[in-house]
């Protein structure tokens, strides 16, 4: 059974498979016919397993493989890192995928740093959990920081190793030895080298090396201490070109949609009209559809794609009612009489979540403080305030609005099972493959393809567990393709948030109490999935998950931040069936950060004391003070309070707001500029300036455009996305009921990467975005002198808001111009 993409081009089931292309090799054979140092791992006892070496598929047919765990490579099992091959080049297997971000090229970077090579001689294979480890999801912006502990210190044991093998070889001592593209040279006698294809020619040889795991089968540290000194970089640190963008501009880059197994059918499901709701009655069959019916679960096959398209919008069926979520005007109310998750609500009485952000300077703060003492510290404080403020702020429920729509190919046979998916998390998707279909998770494999985007947990899982369920009812594989409304509708959102904050300064203006108390109505991130769910299965790829309160990093006095974590949307009430969440770029804290560098504007204004001289008040850690300075020198910084005032006179005023961020460890500002039409309520960000320490940089350019589409989206969410629903279901089915930013809407956004290479790689996916509501919310008020409290700030909250403050501007309706008829031409006959 071969692969055959849209192109004609046969590939391996690998993301980047072509080393396997056209030679029928397992992976045992392939490493031995042309001579390889395998880098293996020492296990730790507890999970050893029997080994033996994996084949891969070639390219003609895909091969009955062995079960994973026997193969050495499995969530439990690491049997390699990289290959040394015959000719000098390296193969290196990573059970991380690159989401558009870049990961391909930056980790290359990494392995190519510690072997003295340029990144093109790396050939990198991602997400086939055939032949790569288990470490875990691409996810959290933590990738980087994970390659930087496993194969930065694979790569640099690898070289040690070709080093003491070259030093015997050439008979001269290691120290003599320097090692450039993949040659070691005799640094006294120029004429002594020898290559690193040359030293391992015909032969394999293991080594093995010591490890940490940080949780079961999720491989994350390696034991290396050896390695090449930062001081000494010339790769990473390097804006490199990324190794995906020229197939991509020619189009011939090869997305998960594109994968054909031969024998296959194109399949389509059917969604309920309403979430609760159950399946009745389903019409017959048009001719060459086959039905899939499991439970509630009901799909449909074909030969061609147009057919299974039309079957599923034409087939009769009938379902139950169902009306349980609430109102659009009763979800607030909704979220504070939901049932809190075992564990909430959280108290933080210091100004750093301790396990994430050590660096930062914790609030001296007693140390024992009940929930109740904290309210009633805040209260007393308040209470002997000069002023004080309070605020209520909520945000909407969000899609992740993915341009193209999920994919996934699965094959189901007696011995294994093959899915092709553009999902995140391999080694997850096995998991729950093998659960849904009641099979061993080793026989299941799972080929990570590009996908469309995520940025979280989008619909790329969803629609794989969909496939298998019909692969495996109908004894073929099956192409599952959502529809926009199957991506829109039923992904997992970004869930609905809430906060009250409340603050007071003395007469001096210095700040004497902060609490901030929210509430998240899906603080589940449980990664239901609902093809499971409706076949009366049960199917997750990762489980857990709460909103972090750690992001308060100011010295305010008498602090209590108070986090209530929720149930998905109406599960409580329906048996485990609602709007189920999951992780959406920069998950919750984006919510929260609105919030909470929102509301320190607010008392920066309270105070009447410039924005950011307010923040620089209260921080501590050197590394925040930084990036606040930066992006403020970015953006020309006028220090002055806000609102700016003086331009009351016109229609369309402009201000500036200024917010931060700490998150993953990466600290990011933004500055926005916005012009406000005061007559229409419409926003317009005609400016963005960002700027992030994220620790060492591994490519500075692919960290700068990566940032930019974070802040991109960013401006999208604060400005126009919002999911709408009904009592029954996800209203918001297309590009039309949930828009996302046009390209003419874009604003310029300049973006400084702080390279700093005394503390280690941390995220750079997430951080960007973090701060960009409220930075863009602070511009509003700067220019308006009003508040918004609600995100979207779509133009009908402006107008709200302006009305009520008496700020909205009039515009006198144009007169009518009165023309005098004229006569029409006669001509003489």
């Amino acid at each position: 059974m071969s692969i055959v993409t849209r192109k004609g081009r046969k590939a391996g089931p690998d993301q980047d498979g072509e080393i396997f292309e056209g030679s029928g090799l397992t992976r045992s054979t392939f490493l031995k016919t042309g001579g390889a140092l395998v880098i293996g791992i020492a296990l730790p006892a507890v999970l050893e397993t029997a080994s033996a070496e994996a084949s891969v598929s070639p390219v003609k047919e895909v091969p009955t493989l062995p079960p994973v765990s026997a193969a050495g490579i499995s969530p439990t099992v690491l049997s390699s890192y990289l290959a040394i091959n015959a000719d000098g080049t390296v193969t290196a297997f990573t059970g991380k995928v690159d989401l558009g971000q870049g990961n391909q090229t930056a980790i290359s970077q990494i392995i190519a740093e510690e072997l003295y090579l340029t990144p093109d001689k790396i050939n990198l294979i991602m997400g086939n959990t055939d032949v790569t480890p288990n470490q875990g999801y691409t996810a959290g912006s933590t990738t980087i920081q994970t390659m930087w502990t496993t194969m930065r210190p694979a790569a640099a044991f690898g070289y040690q190793t070709l080093l003491q093998m070259a030093a015997s070889a050439l008979g001269v001592p290691a120290a003599n030895l320097t090692a450039s593209g993949g040659v070691f040279t005799d640094k006294n006698n120029p004429s002594t080298k020898v290559s690193y294809g040359a030293l391992v020619n015909g032969q394999v040889l293991t080594q093995t090396m010591p490890f940490t795991a940080t949780k079961a089968g999720v491989f994350s540290a390696l034991n290396v201490t050896t390695m090449k000194p930062i001081s000494e970089y010339t790769v990473v640190g390097q804006s490199a070109p990324r190794i995906d963008i020229p197939l991509k501009v020619t189009g011939e880059y090869e997305y998960v949609q594109d994968v054909r197994v031969p024998g296959m059918l194109h399949g389509r499901v059917i969604r309920p009209p309403a979430i609760g709701a159950q399946l009745v009655t389903v019409g017959p069959a048009p001719k060459g559809v086959q039905i899939v019916r499991i439970n509630n679960f009901l799909a449909v096959a074909a030969e061609d794609e147009w057919t299974a398209i039309q079957a599923a919008q034409n087939l009769k069926v009938t379902w139950t009612e169902w009306k349980g979520l609430p109102t659009m005007a009763g979800l607030q109310q909704y979220i504070y009489d939901s049932p809190e998750i075992k564990g909430s609500p959280a108290l933080v009485t210091s100004s750093a979540d301790a396990t994430t952000q050590a660096t930062v300077d914790p609030i001296p703060a007693p140390p024992n403080w009940t929930l109740a003492q904290a309210r009633q510290n805040v209260a007393t404080a308040m209470a002997g305030a000069a002023k004080t403020i309070s605020a209520d702020y909520d945000t909407p429920m969000n899609t992740h609005g993915t341009l193209g729509p999920s994919c996934a190919v699965v094959s189901v046979l007696p011995t294994q099972v093959m899915v092709w998916s553009g999902t995140q998390g391999p080694s997850g998707v096995v998991t729950a493959v093998a659960g849904v279909l009641g099979v061993n998770p080793n026989i299941v494999h799972v080929h990570a393809f590009p996908a469309s985007g995520c940025y979280g947990r989008n619909g790329s899982d969803l629609v794989s567990i969909d496939a298998a369920l019909m692969a495996q009812a109908l004894g073929v594989p099956v192409r599952v393709q959502y529809m926009r409304a199957d991506e829109t509708v039923w992904d997992p959102k970004g869930p609905a948030t809430l906060h009250q904050l409340q603050g007071g300064i003395d007469a001096s203006g210095n700040v004497v109490a902060y609490q901030h108390e929210g509430w998240l109505a899906g603080a589940q991130y449980d990664t239901t999935i609902i093809g499971a769910v409706l076949a009366g299965k049960s199917a997750y790829t990762l489980g857990g998950g709460s909103w972090s309160s750690g992001y308060q990093v100011y010295t305010f006095p008498n602090t209590a931040v108070i986090a209530h974590s929720q149930p998905d949307l109406a599960t409580a009430q329906n048996g485990g069936m609602g709007v189920y969440s999951a992780w959406l770029r920069s998950p919750a804290q984006f919510q929260v950060t609105f919030a909470h560098e929102s509301f320190v504007d607010e008392l920066a204004a309270l105070a009447g004391v410039d924005p950011v001289q307010f923040r620089l008040k209260y921080l501590t850690d050197e590394r925040y003070i930084n990036v606040l300075n930066h992006v403020a020198a970015m953006a020309d910084w006028q220090t002055r309070p806000s609102p700016a005032g003086g331009a009351t006179q016109y229609r369309v005023v402009t201000g500036r707001g200024v917010a931060m961020a700490l998150r993953d460890g990466t600290y990011a500002g933004n500055v926005a500029e916005v012009q406000v039409d005061r007559h229409t309520g419409q926003i317009t960000v005609t400016q963005m300036w960002g700027a992030q320490d994220c620790g060492l940089v591994v490519n500075p350019r692919a960290v700068e455009l990566g940032a930019q589409g974070a802040i991109m989206q960013g401006v999208s969410r604060t400005l126009i996305e919002e999911l709408q629903f009904d009592q029954s279901i996800i209203t918001s089915d297309d590009w039309v009921s949930y828009p996302v930013i046009r390209f003419e809407e874009a604003p310029p956004i300049k973006f400084d990467v702080l390279n700093n290479p005394n503390f280690t790689m941390n995220g750079s996916g997430e951080p960007p975005m973090t701060p960009t509501a409220a930075a863009i919310n602070n511009a509003v008020f700067d220019a308006t002198g009003v508040r918004l409290r609600s995100m979207p700030l779509k133009p009908a909250k402006v107008l709200a808001a302006l009305k009520a403050a008496g700020r909205y501007v009039a515009v006198a309706p144009v007169k009518k111009k009165t023309t005098t008829p004229v006569k029409k031409k006669t001509t003489a006959k």
